[in-house]
C-alpha cells in the first residue's frame, strides 16, 4: 500500500511539473509577444511619419513629371517616346510587385497592358511600319484614351498607383500625336495619308486595330476563363472581370445574362466599346486640331477625377487609410515575430513528452 500511494504521489507531482512547465512557457510567448506589440506600439509615429514622407515624396515626383512631361512633349518631341518607355516600364514593373501582393495580378493581362506592350513593339522594333502605327494610333486613341472616363483615372499626385493609371492610358496618346503631326526621323514612312472618303479612311484605320483587339480577345478569354480559371478562383485572384461585375455599371447589365455566359458577354462588351472608340480616331487622325483637344480633354478629365478624389475622398480619408496602412505594417512584423518564435517552441516540443508537444500545438 505505501508503494502504491507514492507512485501515485510520484505520478501526482509529474503531473504538476509538467503543468507548471506548460505554464510558464504560455507566460513567456505572452509576455514576448507583449513585448512586440508594445515595441510596435513604441514604432507607430516612427511608421507613420516614414508613410508620409514616402507619400510627400511621390507628391514631389509627381509634380516634377507635370513640368518634365510638356516640356519634352513641346520642346524636345524627338525624344518623347524614351520618357515614355522609361515611365511606363518603371510604372509596371513597380505594379506588378505592388499588384502580386494583392493578389491583383492578373489584372496586368488587360487590354491597356496589351495597347501599351504594342506601342513599345512598334516604337523599338518596326519604327517605320505604317500598319501597325494605323493600329497603335487607333487604339492608343480609342479605347486606352476613353477608358480614362470609363474607369475614372485619376491625376492623385501622391499615389503611384493613380498616376500609373493615367500614365498608361494618357502617354500613349502623346507619343502617337507626337508621331503622326511632327514625325521624328526615327519613325519615317510610319505616317501615311488615309485612303480618300470617310468610309475607305474608316476601314483602313479600323481592319489594322481589330485584328490585334481581336488577338487579345482571344488570348483573354481562353487564358483567364478557361486555362487559369480554377487557380484564380482557389487563390483568391481578382481580376478586371471581377471588378466590373461587382463595382461598375456594366456589371448590372452583364448580370442579365446567365452566369455561364457572362465571361462572353463581358468580351463582346469589351470589344464593342474598343472599337467604337477606335472608329472616333478617323477625326483624329485627319485633323490636329481636333487631336490636340481630345487630348487635353481627356487631359482635365484626369484632373478633375483627381480634385474629386481630393476633395470629397481624400481630405476625410487621409487619416484613416493612414491607420490602416500602418495596422498593415504591424500586422506583418507580428507575423514574422510569430514565425521566428515557432523554432525554438519546436526544439523544447522535441524534448518533452507527446502530452506537452499536444498542448503547446494546440496553444499555439
Amino acid at each position: 500500500q505505501l508503494g502504491s500511494v507514492w507512485q501515485r504521489a510520484e505520478r501526482l507531482s509529474q503531473s504538476v511539473q509538467n503543468t507548471v512547465r506548460k505554464e510558464t512557457e504560455r507566460a513567456q510567448q505572452r509576455a514576448q509577444a507583449l513585448a512586440q506589440r508594445s515595441k510596435a506600439v513604441i514604432r507607430l509615429p516612427r511608421l507613420e511619419k516614414r508613410i508620409r514622407l514616402g507619400d510627400r515624396v511621390t507628391f514631389t515626383l509627381g509634380c516634377a513629371n507635370l513640368a518634365l512631361t510638356p516640356y519634352v512633349f513641346g520642346a524636345l518631341p524627338g525624344l518623347f517616346h524614351l520618357l515614355h518607355t522609361a515611365k511606363v516600364s518603371f510604372m509596371v514593373v513597380t505594379r506588378f510587385f505592388v499588384f502580386r501582393a494583392r493578389k491583383e495580378h492578373y489584372y496586368l493581362f488587360d487590354f491597356c497592358y496589351f495597347a501599351n506592350a504594342l506601342l513599345l513593339y512598334f516604337i523599338w522594333r518596326e519604327p517605320t511600319n505604317a500598319t501597325l502605327f494605323r493600329a497603335v494610333f487607333a487604339l492608343s486613341n480609342g479605347p486606352l484614351a476613353w477608358s480614362i472616363l470609363a474607369f475614372e483615372c485619376s491625376l492623385v499626385l501622391h499615389s503611384l498607383q493613380h498616376m500609373t493609371s493615367v500614365h498608361i492610358h494618357h502617354s500613349p496618346m502623346l507619343c502617337t500625336y507626337i508621331i503622326r503631326w511632327h514625325t521624328p526621323a526615327r519613325f519615317d514612312g510610319a505616317v501615311q495619308p488615309l485612303p480618300e472618303g470617310a468610309v475607305a479612311g474608316l476601314a483602313a484605320l479600323l481592319t489594322e486595330a481589330m485584328a490585334f483587339y481581336l488577338a487579345w480577345v482571344l488570348f483573354y478569354y481562353t487564358y483567364i476563363f478557361m486555362v487559369a480559371s480554377k487557380r484564380i478562383k482557389s487563390r483568391g485572384y481578382d481580376t478586371l472581370f471581377r471588378f466590373v461585375m461587382d463595382k461598375t455599371p456594366a456589371g448590372a447589365l452583364l448580370r442579365v445574362f446567365p452566369e455561364a455566359l457572362q465571361p462572353m458577354a463581358y468580351m463582346g462588351m469589351h470589344l464593342i466599346f474598343g472599337m467604337t472608340g477606335a472608329a472616333m480616331t478617323w477625326l483624329l487622325y485627319r485633323s490636329q486640331v481636333g487631336h490636340f483637344a481630345f487630348i487635353a480633354t481627356m487631359s482635365m478629365a484626369a484632373a478633375w477625377n483627381a480634385s474629386s478624389y481630393y476633395f470629397d475622398y481624400f481630405a476625410s480619408r487621409y487619416e484613416e487609410k493612414l491607420a490602416k496602412r500602418v495596422e498593415r505594417h504591424v500586422e506583418r512584423r507580428e507575423k514574422r515575430a510569430a514565425s521566428s518564435r515557432r523554432v525554438p517552441s519546436a526544439a523544447v516540443g522535441a524534448q518533452a513528452d507527446d502530452g506537452d508537444s499536444d498542448g503547446r500545438h494546440s496553444d499555439e
